[in-house]
């Protein structure tokens, strides 16, 4: 007659393997499974602080309510960076109202890398300020070669 016994979890039936003997298998099997095993067991922690935050906790810069948003000395945003002057803004309309350049005016070399270099550096809308540079040509005009000045 074979030995059996019921699984503390799930009262599923457990039988004895012929390679265990009576004393391991009464003292180790309580379970079916592992599953069963586990579902049973609390977790080591449970209830103890762990100093892991929840997802829902405050998270730096956080604002529960619009008097905590912004502190006197700080500034919100700056506007001024994203005007119809800034560099980015003129670069942008040289290169959409003239194309993207494709010979140097100082070497006459067409080739891939072109840019639209400011003559005077003041970055006006007018086409007589902006000249067409290779990037070879363009870096030493910016390093100020008298060269490419005339």
């Amino acid at each position: 007659m074979k030995k059996t016994k019921p699984c503390l979890f799930c009262n599923q039936t457990i039988i004895k393997r012929q390679t265990e003997s009576l004393k391991d298998w009464e003292t180790r099997h309580k379970y079916c499974s592992r599953r069963c095993a586990k579902l049973e067991k609390e977790p080591w922690n449970k209830g103890l602080k762990t100093g892991l935050v929840p997802r829902t906790a405050i998270r730096k810069g956080q604002h529960l309510s619009p008097k905590t948003q912004f502190k006197k000395t700080q500034v919100p945003w700056n506007k001024d960076r994203f005007t119809s002057d800034s560099y980015g803004a003129i670069h942008n309309w040289v290169r959409n109202t003239y194309g993207k350049p494709d010979i140097c005016e100082h070497c006459g070399i067409k080739g891939k890398r072109h840019h639209w270099a400011n003559i005077d550096g003041k970055y006006r809308r007018e086409r007589i300020h902006w000249i067409r540079l290779c990037a070879a040509c363009h870096n030493h005009f910016d390093r100020g070669n008298p060269k490419l000045k005339t």
